[in-house]
């Protein structure tokens, strides 16, 4: 899997190449039409388990920074984008932990694809655009990228929500602020729809941003279940940001999601999920941040098997971050999760609550070029 992340990094890295050059040498004759942007990012990390798994992997329904007492890498890639006034793609390739965790259900070539999409402009007159590809998800307020979030680590509703999408989505912004988006994929973090599905999946968004605030209300309606027997999933994602001056930010997020379980008996299971994020500036190069969070899945729709058992689990995270150089972030974080796990004792299954202590210490590159 390595081996193949480095040949496509280094072909994509020739293709980078070529476009540069045939950019810079032809600046003059498409500047005003054509914007590139060539992005790169690496999330350098370790990770200690106070808990001690045998593994060197610890909980299984986390994805990101993963890795037990090891030095590793979480996400890198290399991205280039354009713009321009009529059309626009994306293109980036990744490899790290959160690839092989979170896509593991991918086929190989794909999973390498952190975004590969084109869009175009359908009106001449309103910011109207249709987008097509592997897209970035349109639920939550963290991304895969740590640079971009506030805490280090990812929330559980992060974590249980999907983090791309592959599909179309049309997008409409406003000069008020305001954005809608409509959106058609091949399922709930889905590149490739599932053998034996024949259905499409549907979402929305709506968010307003001022400088100061910002609202956000994503939907998510399909399913993944064989065309013979459809089992509906339904979801919403809400949350709010407030800047609190120039040197402090706050956010409160909500999840609810209910999915068909049995259509003999006619029931549903239901989730939902809450987390609370706050962050202070303190000079022009510290940043501490918090979090607080809760998420219960007593059916474990989300979470997955064993479906003896609900989850619930409640945590906190405290971060400290120090921008070294400008794209430069060395960031600490220690996280405490308290869950519902099933162990087995004298052959009965049991549950009980676990507490999981987790350090993570990062050391990240992101870059942006423009020409």
């Amino acid at each position: 899997m390595w081996f193949r992340t480095v040949i496509l990094v280094i072909v994509f890295s020739g293709f980078l190449s070529a476009i540069g050059s045939s950019a810079f040498a032809q600046h003059d004759s498409f500047s005003d039409s054509a914007v590139f942007e060539l992005r790169a990012f690496m999330d350098t990390y370790y990770g200690y388990d106070f808990g001690k798994p045998t593994g060197d992997k610890r909980l299984p329904f986390l994805y990101n920074h993963t890795r037990h007492n090891s030095f590793s890498i979480n996400l890198a890639f290399i991205q280039l984008n354009m713009d321009h006034k009529k059309f626009r793609s994306r293109l980036g390739i990744q490899g790290g932990t959160y690839v092989s965790d979170n896509y593991a259900g991918e086929p190989a070539m794909l999973r390498h694809f952190s975004e590969a999409n084109v869009g175009v402009r359908i009106s001449k007159k309103r910011n109207l655009w249709l987008d097509v590809g592997i897209l970035p998800s349109h639920i939550g307020f963290e991304s895969a990228i740590s640079t971009d979030n506030v805490n280090l680590s990812r929330s559980l509703v992060a974590e249980l929500s999907p983090y791309y999408m592959a599909g179309a989505r049309l997008i409409y912004k406003t000069q008020q602020g305001w954005e809608f988006e409509a959106l058609l994929y091949n399922g709930w973090q889905r590149i490739q729809r599932p053998n034996g599905s024949s259905y499409l999946s549907g979402g929305t968004r709506m968010t307003f941003e001022s400088e100061k605030y910002k609202f956000n209300w994503s939907t998510f309606i399909g399913t993944d279940s064989p065309s013979s027997n459809v089992y509906m999933r339904y979801f919403s994602n809400v949350y709010s940001t407030w800047s609190l001056g120039k040197r402090a930010e706050f956010t409160l997020n909500a999840d609810v999601g209910t999915e068909h379980l049995s259509k003999l008996m006619n029931s549903y299971g239901t989730w939902m999920g809450f987390a609370a994020v706050g962050r202070v500036a303190i000079g022009e190069k510290w940043k501490i941040g918090g979090r607080a969070e809760l998420y219960y899945d007593p059916e474990r729709v989300i979470v997955g098997v064993p479906p003896i058992y609900e989850f619930r689990a409640s945590g906190v995270a405290v971060n400290a971050d120090l921008t070294i150089h400008k794209g430069v972030y060395l960031r600490w974080e220690f996280r405490w999760l308290n869950y519902q796990e099933m162990a087995i004792q004298n052959s009965t299954f049991i549950t009980a609550q676990k507490d999981n202590f987790f350090f993570i210490g990062s050391l990240a590159i992101d870059m942006n070029r423009k020409w």
